[in-house]
Order: C-alpha cells, then structure tokens, then sequence
C-alpha cells in the first residue's frame, strides 16, 4: 500500500520503502494529482502545468507518456491511478495520504501527532505553482491553528513553560496574530515573567501606531489586568465528569463546527440524551481555543428569574461591590466585564428559565464580540442568531458500549451478552441516562432477564444519581419536563401515548383533539419528535411513551383514548379503501403505508374490544394490501375472523378470503382452499379458488371462476377486482396455448376508466405477457413501483427479466430477478418465488452458473409450499434440467439438485443472491 507525504518535500514509500522520483515533471503530476486525490483532473489542467512555456507537438500523448512513467514508478500503487475521459484521477486509501492524516487528526484534538507529521512547508518545491497555492496557504493556517491550540491547552492545564515552546517562534513567524501575542503574554506571567509580557505589548503598540493603528481591545485589557495584577489563574471552569465519555464523536465535531460560526448555540433534546454531558466534554476539548477559559454555569436548581443574572454574573467572575444592584445594573456591569474578553460560556439547563435566560443571552451577545454561548435545553431559547443542534439517542454501537462501560463499573465481572444488550438499549431508545440507570441493575440481574423486566421500564430504573434529583430514576427524569409543560400540552402530550410509531399532523389532531400550534410546541419541549421526510410526522420516545401512557391509565383514561385512536384507524381505512381505485392511489396508499404501525395497534385492541370493528378494518384494508402483498395484514384479517366464527357479521366471509389470500401468496395453497370453501359463493372467495385453481395448472376451471368474480365484482363496483379477475382469465387462455383475442385491451380499458394506477399496472402486465413485450412489462413495473405495488411490480420484474434474458439484456435481468426475489422474501410471497426461481435457474445455466442453477432447480422443482411447476414452466425446468445433466453428468447435477431441496426456503434464497452477485461478475 502506498503512503504518500506532502507536508514537506514530496515523498511515496510503499509501506516504509521510498520510491524515488528523480523526474521534475513526474514529481509535478503527482503533486497535482495529489492535491486533487480521489477528484479528476482534466487533461487540460496537467498539461498547462507540465509544459507552461512551449508544447509538445502532441500534448496528449506526451502526457499519456508521463503518465505512464509514474504508473511505472509507483509499482503495485500503479491501479490506483485511473484514466478517465476527461483527465486523471489518483485514488488515495484512506489514511496513506499525511495532509488528509494531518487534518483528521486536528479534528479529533490530536494536534500532538497531527503537528508531528509536518517536515517543511506543505507541497514543497511546487508550494508557489498556482496549483499548489490555495491548498498549501489552507494546511499552512491549520498547522498554526494546531499549534496554538496545543500552546492554549497547555496554557489550560497549568504548563506555562509548555506554551512558550510553541508560542514564541510561532509570533516570531507570524507577529500579526494578536490572539498568539495575549497567550504568550500569559504563558510569561504565568512563570513570573511580568516585564516581559508587558514588553511583548509595548513592543507592538509602538509597530503599530507607526501605521496609524493600535492594539486589539483583548490585548489592551490583558495589559490592564497584568499591571493590576488581576489575572485569573488558568484552567478549567467547569465540572470534570467521573466517568468514561462514550460515543458522541460526531456530535463533537458537528457543534464545534457551529459554534466556529454562530454565537449561539443551543444542544436540545429530550431529558436524558446526554446533553450536559456532551456540552462538558466539549468545554474539554475546546480549551484551547478561548483565551479567557471556558465557564460552566448550571441552571438546574434555580427555581426564580432573578436568580439567573446573579448565578452567570457570579459564574464569570462579577464581584458582588453593591449587594441590592438591580437585575439591569447587574446584567450592564456583567456585560461590561466581559465586553473584551474572548471566552465559552456554557449555560447548562435552562428549559425551566428560558425567557430571562434568552434576555441575557441577547445583551451579552449583542454587546460583546468575544463571547459564545452554548445552552443546553430541552427547547430552544429563542434569541437571535441561535442555531440548534439536535441531541439525539445514541447510535446502536454506542449505546452498546455504555451499557457495557457502565454495567462493568458495577460488576467487574459482567460478560457480554450482545443480544441482550443490543435489545436492552432499543427498548431505552438508546437514551444515555436511561441506559445507564438500566447498567446500574446488573450487580443483581442478568441482561437477559433485564430484557424481560423492561415491560415497565418506568417502575424499574429508578437507581439513579443521588445528587442530581432529576436523574434518579426514568420517571423523575420525563417527569421534571412534564411539569413544565402547560395543562392543554399536557392533555395532548398524554394522549399522543396512544401511538404507536410516528404519525402525521392530521392524524396527530383528529386522535388527541389538538392544534398544529399545540404539537409544534410540544416539539420544541422535546417532548415530540418531529421526522422531515416527503411528509412531517411525529412521534414520541418510547420511554416517553410509557410515562404518557401510565398518566391516562391513572386517571382512567386510557381506554377512551385507545377507542379514539382505533375509531380513526377504521374510519381511515375505509376513507383510503375508496380512494384506491381512483387517481389519488398513490398518495393514499403512501399514507396506508406510513400508518402501517397504528392500523397494527388498531388492530389488536379492536380484536379483544370490538371484534366487529376489527372485521371492518381488515376488510377495508384488504384492497391495499392484496397489490402489495402485505403479508402482516392478511394475518390481521385471520385474527379477526377467528374472533368472529360464532357471528353472523357479514364482513365474516369477505375477512376470511383476504386471510385466503395471504394463505396462497405465502405458498399454502391448503389453507386457502379451505378458507375460500369456508364461505363458498362469496366473490373473493370465487376469486380465491380460481388463484389457485391458475397456480395447480387447472386454466380451464381458473378461467371459469375468474370470470365469475368479475361479474361479482363489476355489480359490487369493484374496478379493482374487475380489472385482477378479467386480466389473470385472459392469462388463463394464453398459458393454455389459445388465442386471447382482444381481452388484454379490454382490461386496460377498464383498468384506465377506474384511475388506479396499480390497476393500469396489471392490465400493461397482462399485455406484456401474451404479447412479449419489454415495452409493456417495464411500464407495468414503473407504474406499480410509483404507488407501492410491491407484489405487482415484482410479478412484472420476472416477466421483464425473462425477456431480456431472452434478448440478451443478461445485466439489467439480474437487476430485475435480484428486486423480485428480495421483494418475494421480504413480504413471505413463496409462492411466486417458486416462479421466479425457476426461471432464474435458466439464467444462471445459460451464463454457466452450472452449480447454482442445479442447487435452485432442484429446490424449486418440489418447493415444500407453493405450487409445483406446470406447463411452459416445467417445459423450461426439463430444458434447463438436460443442459445441466450434460454438462454436470446425472450424478454431479443430482448431487447439487439434492442439496437445493435439503436447504431451507430462507437458505434457498441466500444462495439465490449470491448466485446474483456471481453472475454480475461475469456480465460486467
């Protein structure tokens, strides 16, 4: 692997052998290449710089030869410099390229071995080129920025003599940098040199008034404070945590980034995500860049707005001269302090006292130039200029590792139980106190058995902090932002305990009877999520959620509230039934889908509450979820029919054919048979009997009965069905090897007087088939993909990839199978898997998969569910059958066939994707 170095002269070594360079011109094009690595560079660019004064007569192949040279030159790092159309580009791994190294590491506050990399000026001999300029000046600026980082954290961490190493031939290079001129003079009166400081100012105000200017209003008051003798003494200001920090990184970086930019910058988030600690490990790292410190000033046990002035104040060091000052008198001699100061002040918990916080943040912000603030809240303060920066749940592998760091701190001997712990730290939403709180457990119970004990994570985590009232158990914790919020946020905040998963606003209002106004606000208390995508939605921790849910059930309002929120699940789904067969499918399908968790929860309180509220969800789902292959819905519906046998509700039989339905999609052909028999002549039940009918090969008698259906499903006004049931009669005639005549253009006709953009799908399907056509099929898949379709757009992906396999289209076929069978696994459709694996397995053995395509044959010839092959089918399984035989011999492909139907179906499947991947390795 070759390392690259241009923080100095230019070097390559591979791994630590140095490659020579002895050409000007091949040094030149790797600079360039380099200061642009992983980017082309054009042609145009490399061979204005290798020949500015005279061109070669062929100035591309002169440079295509220098090219070539350096590939020589670099060896084994040859393939990493890449021809493109346009120019060149070198293709650097991550971390072999020092500048890149170097900047990581300044990042992460390792200025130590980030400045150790440096051994002259960046980019060397070619700093001046104008290639070179802007790139070198920008490393140049980050290696004094490091340097006087590293100066300003010794200076912190009380090591003056330190500091001076770095600070004084850092202002001998560079004396303009006034922020380097006030930090050595700290460093020298620091260690007693107090002339010394005073001459390094002298020095300057005198080169300055010679140009007519004067020292900065920093330098200035330092000057005063060290004749005065009033400087403070350097270190940190602010709480140092006990235990280990975990996670987090990017946060770091993202605020200090924003506080580079903005004077005010607020970490919210819901209580227990780690705000304060974040801001604390923050305040650590950022030492270095406030030469008047950083202060830490915690608001959490104020209880009055006049407490507020007076804790900042006494936190920056304002001395108490007039014991009855006014709030104002305060706040103007508080801001006059620190008018020419250059310091963090870190105000920690501030959502109980967020309006005279935000008055003081203004004036100091809009009266000094040195000073930022960073907040931590629970909702923003609501001053000018303030940015957000969201505090949000541990990532999953963070989460982990605290349980892990904290649960050890109590029980050394606590071994990892990586399931348990990952399941632990989701059912806590990964929030870090209560996460800990759950580690504190572990010195009497095991994670698995906390696993089960966390059905009521309120009542449990309770071991907390017995300094800090508020992180002693979960419950105090939501509690202490519960009781900021006003009574009409408090009745909506209960109620939204209702939800399952996120919802919409609409949603949201109708089901808790509150304003947009309402939920906004309960955002910005963090005590609401709000997620960005395509539609806003909302919803709530679920930590948060118990404590929402364990209110109603207090005051007896749990049920009424759980029945508001099923009524509007039924009323929604028989609303977006309607609509399905209309030109608005898409959006309301997409609404159907995004709430899918709420219908679930629906759901299951309506089976124990109101079984034939339950029937008519079920049933007015069905027709979302039969093109979608919602195998979670189909189950849904026989639950609620087992709950309704002893009824005589009329819905009984439409549910028990949608359960039918999910029955044969999933493969058991049996149980749908039974279910359909279950309510014989009911239209859904004719159709299901004549799905199966077409999967066994029985195409008369599938014919027979979907035409049937249509007639019941054109007097039900059912475009839908109408359009389901004619199509697949029509394929019935066509599998049989008859002439359809014009049925395909009937259905289409149909399908497009409905407006359903899934019943157009079908109808262009149905065409593609009898016609084989690519046109069709692939309109067929991009209109099902654009409302959902998923068992729709998959059924026409097979019959796509077919055909161009046929013509010879083998890369965007696999696209097409590999889609399919995802979609097939994911929804648990084995019955039209079975199909498409088939004709997969001709793929592969026409591209010589011969190992492949005999392990899915022989697990797709006799599947344990779904139908076994019939007709053009099995025609191609018996071809593809006898081209394996002759290349493997019979008892090579019976051994491969064997083991295909010993695999389990999932294990079918995995063999089927890697089988994908394979075959794209020989198309490319």
């Amino acid at each position: 692997m070759l390392r690259y170095r241009v923080l100095g002269p230019l070097e390559v070594a591979d791994e630590d052998r140095p490659i020579a360079l002895p050409s000007a011109q091949q040094r030149l094009l790797l600079s360039m290449l380099l200061v642009d690595a992983g980017r082309t560079v054009p042609s145009s660019s490399l061979i204005d710089e290798l020949w500015p004064d005279r061109l070669p007569s062929e100035p591309a192949a002169a440079l295509r030869t220098q090219v070539s040279r350096l590939r020589r030159r670099l060896g084994a790092g040859a393939r990493d410099l890449v021809t493109e159309a346009e120019g060149y580009r070198l293709h650097i791994r991550p971390g072999c390229l020092d500048a890149s190294a170097f900047e990581r590491l300044v990042a992460e506050d390792r200025v130590d071995d980030a400045i150790d990399l440096w051994r002259g000026p960046a980019l060397g001999e070619f700093a001046d080129r104008d290639f070179a300029q802007i790139t070198a000046a920008r490393l140049e600026e980050l290696r004094l920025t490091a340097l006087e980082r590293r100066a300003a954290s010794a200076l912190a961490g009380g090591r003056p003599h330190e500091a001076l190493t770095d600070l004084e031939p850092l202002l001998a290079e560079h004396p303009g940098r006034e922020h380097v001129r006030e930090a050595l003079m700290l460093a020298l009166y620091s260690i007693g040199r107090q002339t010394d400081a005073l001459a390094i100012f002298d020095d300057w105000r005198r080169e300055l008034i010679e140009h007519g200017l004067e020292p900065g209003p920093g330098l200035v008051e330092l000057e005063k404070r060290i004749l005065q003798h009033q400087v403070p003494d350097v270190g940190p200001t602010f709480p140092i945590p006990a235990s280990s920090f975990v996670g987090r990184e990017h946060d770091l970086a993202t605020t200090a980034r924003t506080l580079d930019a903005a004077r005010v910058v607020t970490l919210c988030g819901p209580g227990g995500a780690g705000k304060t600690r974040l801001a604390l490990e923050l305040s650590r790292r950022l030492l270095d860049r406030y030469p008047d410190g950083v202060v830490f000033c915690d608001l959490s046990t104020l209880r009055r707005p006049a407490e507020v002035v007076r804790a900042v104040a006494t936190t920056v060091g304002v001395p108490e001269l007039a014991p009855r000052r006014v709030g104002d008198q305060l706040v103007d001699q508080l801001v006059a302090r620190v008018a020419s100061r250059k310091l963090l002040l870190v105000l920690d918990n501030c959502e109980h006292l967020i309006a005279p916080v935000a008055r003081i943040v203004d004036r100091i912000v809009s009266h000094t130039m040195g000073i930022r603030v960073l907040a931590t809240s629970r909702e923003r303060l609501g001053v000018d200029g303030e940015v957000i920066q969201p505090v949000e749940p541990l990532d999953t592998d963070a989460a982990a590792e605290l349980f892990i760091d904290r649960a050890r701190a109590v029980d050394p001997a606590f071994g990892l139980e990586a399931q348990s712990v990952h399941e632990i730290c989701s059912r806590l939403d990964r929030l870090p106190l209560a996460i800990e709180l759950a580690a504190a457990c572990m010195r009497g119970i095991s994670a698995t058995e906390l696993v089960t004990a966390l059905h009521d994570p309120l009542g449990l985590l309770s071991s907390g902090s017995r300094t800090v009232e508020r992180h002693g158990s979960l419950a105090a914790m939501i509690d202490w932002s519960y009781e900021l919020l006003s009574p009409d946020e408090r009745t909506v905040f209960d109620r939204f305990g209702v939800f399952a998963g996120r919802v919409d606003a609409d949603t949201a209002c109708t089901v808790t009877g509150a304003s947009l106004g309402l939920l906004l606000r309960l955002v910005d208390r963090s005590m609401l999520t709000s997620y960005r995508a395509g539609v806003t939605q909302y919803s709530m921790l679920d930590t948060i959620r118990s404590f929402a849910v364990a209110r109603l059930r207090d005051r007896g309002e749990l049920e009424r509230a759980r029945d508001a929120h099923a009524a509007w699940a039924v009323d929604h789904a028989e609303r977006a039934a309607s609509r399905l067969s209309s030109p608005d499918e898409a959006e309301w399908a997409a609404r159907l889908a995004r709430q899918a968790d709420e219908l679930r929860a629906a759901h299951i309180w309506l089976v124990g509450r109101d079984p034939e509220a339950a029937l008519r969800l079920s049933a007015a789902l069905h027709p979302w979820a039969f093109w979608r292959g919602r195998s979670d819905v189909f189950r849904m519906a026989e639950v609620a029919a087992a709950a309704n046998m002893s009824t005589e509700s009329p819905l009984l039989a439409e549910v028990l054919s949608s359960a039918a339905v999910g029955a044969w999609q999933r493969g058991d052909l049996a149980a749908a048979e039974a279910g359909a028999r279950a309510t014989a002549g009911h239209r859904r039940s004719v159709e299901v009997l004549a799905d199966i009918a077409f999967l066994r090969g029985d195409l008369s008698r599938a014919r027979s009965l979907f035409l049937d259906a249509a007639e019941q499903a054109e007097a039900a006004d059912d475009p839908l069905q109408v359009v389901w049931d004619r199509g697949s009669a029509a394929l019935a005639l066509h599998y049989d090897g008859r002439d359809v005549g014009d049925e395909p253009a009937h259905v289409l006709a149909t399908a497009e007087a409905s407006g359903s953009v899934s019943a157009r799908s079908f109808a262009h399907f149905v065409i593609g088939e009898v016609e084989g056509s690519e046109l069709h099929l692939s309109t067929a898949v991009e209109l099902a993909e654009h409302v959902g379709s998923e068992f729709l757009s998959s059924l026409a992906a097979v019959s796509l990839a077919a055909a161009m396999a046929r013509n010879g289209l083998t890369g965007p076929a696999l696209d097409q199978y590999e889609r399919a069978i995802r979609t097939w696994h994911h929804v648990g459709a084995w019955s039209p898997m079975w199909v498409t694996l088939r004709s997969f397995a001709r793929t592969l053995a026409e591209l010589g998969l011969s190992d492949d395509a005999a392990i899915l044959h022989g697990a797709a010839l006799t599947p344990r569910s779904g139908p076994a092959p019939y007709g053009a089918d099995l025609v191609l399984m018996q071809e593809t059958a006898d081209a394996l035989l002759e290349r493997l011999g019979s008892e090579g492909f019976e051994a491969r066939a064997a083991g295909g139907r010993a695999l389990a179906d999932d294990d079918v499947v995995k063999v089927a994707l890697q089988a994908v991947a394979r075959a794209r390795g020989l198309v490319r």
